[in-house]
């Protein structure tokens, strides 16, 4: 995902709330729902709208926030606007493997750290 773009999350069901409760700071606009009866309406600080009241979906990421029999659906009417999966669109599990990678990278790197003043320690304790 690149960063210079709006982020929408499609869906505002329970997997939507919780994506937008946490990255809510990293550029989420709007929450899309197919469903009118939710539109206009307050979702945990951002507006559900229609997919049709996007004018112009370059200016846009889209996460995906749906279980995956509804995805396919939406899936298809994202490419029929001319988006492309995987540039302009993501299901909700590629982007939170892409944030669960990164968080794990860095329990990575402290358990290498803590191992590596392990290695020492002992090194120095039986080797000199």
């Amino acid at each position: 995902m690149s960063g210079n773009r709006k982020r929408i999350i499609w869906g505002a069901g329970n997997i939507g709330e919780g994506l937008v409760k946490k990255y809510k700071d990293s550029g989420i606009v709007y929450v899309l729902d197919n469903d009118s009866r939710k539109w206009g309406a307050d979702f945990f600080g951002c507006t559900i709208i229609s997919p049709d009241d996007i004018e112009d979906w370059s200016e846009y990421e889209v996460i995906v926030a749906v279980i995956f029999t509804k995805y396919t659906a939406i899936k298809k009417q994202l490419l029929q606007k001319g988006l492309v999966e995987y540039r302009d669109f993501w299901s909700y599990k590629n982007v939170v493997n892409l944030y669960s990678a990164e968080e794990l990278q860095q329990q990575i790197d402290s358990f290498l750290h803590g191992l590596r003043r392990r290695v020492d320690r002992n090194r120095k304790k039986y080797c000199y």
